[in-house]
């Protein structure tokens, strides 16, 4: 056992460098970067779509705002369920106004 660690010194702390620098980059090392915007709680009916049309401020593309949201919440758009929160690229200061159309 005392040659092989002897013999693989270098591999083994190599290994192991690279093992603990996995572990940081796997874990949201910045997560006070989404301290400013809005979370949101889905409800029964709702998924991506919906809350793109509810919040989107338009300075994202539909797709943009999803993108966002599966980046920043290490989610896929795809698997949130009704009671899932996520944050949205909607600053918690910003005035939301829906305004229903007249057909």
């Amino acid at each position: 056992m005392k040659s092989l660690f002897k013999n693989y010194t270098y591999t083994l702390m190599l290994a192991g460098m690279v093992a603990i620098i996995s572990l940081l980059f796997s874990f949201n090392i910045n997560p006070e970067k989404l301290d400013g915007y809005l979370s949101v709680t889905l409800k029964e009916n709702d998924n991506v779509t919906t809350i793109v049309d509810q919040y989107n401020t338009g300075e994202l593309t539909k797709l943009q705002f999803i993108d966002w949201i599966e980046e920043n919440n290490s989610v896929y758009a795809n698997t949130l369920e009704p009671g899932d929160t996520i944050v949205i690229p909607v600053l918690q200061n910003h005035k939301v106004i829906n305004v229903a159309s007249r057909d």
